[in-house]
């Protein structure tokens, strides 16, 4: 993978400025989907990723996205505290059309894909998210991944530290912890994560938007390091580069990255 094949967005605003950067990795298909709406006040994004063993995983993160664009750009000169809980309000018809794509021969595919969002305005932030991918909110020298993976490996941790399995059981079922337990698609969105009330944010606050292709090779620390006094292209520009020199050599997956920075 080289940063040829990295596209890259630099845009400013007013309040923020937003960069972001797609790789197809060693795949033989892109099934990462995103999308940047933008006002004078607000900023909105999305990154959602169609499931690779499923069917049609490339049409169900084209779907999610294009419901989030549809649903929020009539909406986007509001800012999320004058609308705290806009973002459930169209999760379910999400599930719902991904859940209604066909394959090519009219059967019903199996068709799903994670979701990853943000709403910024005014000062505050709204996130949604559904499955594996991730939203950082970076502060100074510390940064906080604001939402919890629905996979597997989270209901592993949680039965380790109730006493409900003991480590041998932990190890074993752990080879199968990237399964995902919630996404777009299953029919009926029981576990999702979103904050209570919108997120405070700040002048030079960074928030990142990946997918797991990013997540599953650069740790939160390097992120953390490749935000430190940067604009967002040069966070893009760089996160890309180290991903490169990760995954030289060997199978990669699609990646892709959104960076917005406060202004």
């Amino acid at each position: 993978m080289s940063l040829e094949n990295c596209r890259l967005l630099l845009s400013k605003q007013k309040s923020y400025e937003f960069s972001f950067g797609s790789v197809i990795g060693t795949r033989e298909s892109q099934e990462d989907y995103f999308s940047v709406i933008t006002s004078e006040r607000s900023i909105a994004a999305c990154i959602c990723d169609g499931m690779g063993g499923l069917d049609c995983g490339r049409a169900a993160s084209e779907t999610s996205v294009r419901v989030f664009t549809d649903e929020i750009t009539p909406v986007i000169d509001f800012c999320p505290n004058e609308s705290p809980d806009y973002f459930l309000s169209f999760l379910d018809k999400m599930d719902h059309d991904v859940r209604r794509l066909k394959k090519p021969d009219g059967s019903r595919s199996r068709a799903g894909s994670t979701l990853i969002a943000v709403w910024i305005g005014g000062g505050a932030m709204n996130w949604l998210s559904v499955g594996d991918s991730s939203v950082y909110h970076v502060r100074s020298d510390r940064i906080t991944r604001l939402n919890v993976y629905h996979n597997y490996q989270t209901s592993l941790d949680e039965q380790l530290s109730q006493g409900r399995i003991d480590r041998d059981q932990y190890r074993r079922e752990s080879r199968k912890g990237h399964a995902l337990t919630s996404f777009i698609g299953i029919g009926g969105i029981k576990q999702f994560d979103a904050p209570p009330e919108p997120v405070p944010v700040l002048r030079n606050d960074v928030i990142l938007l990946c997918s797991d292709g990013v997540t599953n090779n650069i740790t939160s620390d390097e992120l953390l390091s490749l935000c430190g006094g940067r604009s967002a292209s040069g966070v893009v520009k760089n996160l890309f580069a180290l991903l490169s020199e990760k995954t030289e050599g060997r199978a990669s997956d699609n990646a892709t990255a959104i960076v917005i920075r406060i202004k």
